[in-house]
């Protein structure tokens, strides 16, 4: 609903409520049929399975995705990347003695899926609610919350900020290259680490 209605400029408030124009309900049904048409999968709690409410595991996810691969018989699909929200949302299926350990394995279990499907997994880690405390609260690589791991292991690291959060419209954000708030949908995007490329660089969506 979130994908269609950001596609369609239509309200996914009023899409819920059923408050749309038929101008509108047209907008949404072309935004679905271009869904369809595009290999895009959202794998996640479904009405069929409702009462079972399988977790939704790093686990649960593989098994998915090889469901994906063979899911037109001989012409398999190839996974172009997966997208996982949110880090800290995952479980770790073993006894560890802190919750930075056991986000420690999953991050390591998230990167040997990413070599097993041969594509890049991009993942949402959650930021420490000390950022939001700084002058200018922009997540470094070292914030994300219980999961240092992300330093060693991942091979690219962004941080996200919306001024918006924190600044009135017409006053500045940033440290580097501020600018001027102008909106809801304006972000700060900062390219902490890459394994292969330049890196401590920040761009302006």
């Amino acid at each position: 609903a979130f994908d269609v209605a950001a596609g369609s400029g239509v309200s996914v408030t009023s899409m819920a409520r059923g408050e749309i124009t038929e101008d509108q309900l047209q907008a949404t049904i072309r935004k679905g049929v271009q869904n369809i048409e595009r290999p895009l999968w959202f794998i996640g709690h479904s009405q069929e399975r409702r009462k079972k409410r399988p977790i939704l595991s790093l686990e649960t996810i593989a098994e998915s995705l090889r469901s994906i691969e063979t899911w037109a018989g001989d012409n398999n699909y190839a996974i172009d990347c997966v997208f996982l929200d949110y880090l800290q949302r995952f479980p770790w299926d073993r006894s560890a003695e802190s919750k930075v350990v056991g986000m420690d394995w999953v991050i390591n279990d998230i990167k040997d899926n990413a070599f097993a499907f041969a594509c890049p997994f991009i993942v949402g880690v959650q930021a420490k609610r000390e950022v939001d405390d700084r002058t200018v609260p922009v997540p470094m690589m070292e914030d994300g919350q219980w999961c240092s791991a992300i330093e060693q292991v991942f091979d690219t690291v962004l941080s996200t900020v919306r001024p918006r959060k924190y600044r009135s419209v017409g006053e500045e954000f940033g440290k580097k290259n501020p600018i001027v708030v102008e909106g809801e949908n304006q972000m700060l995007v900062s390219l902490l680490k890459q394994k292969m490329g330049p890196a401590n660089i920040p761009y302006w969506v």
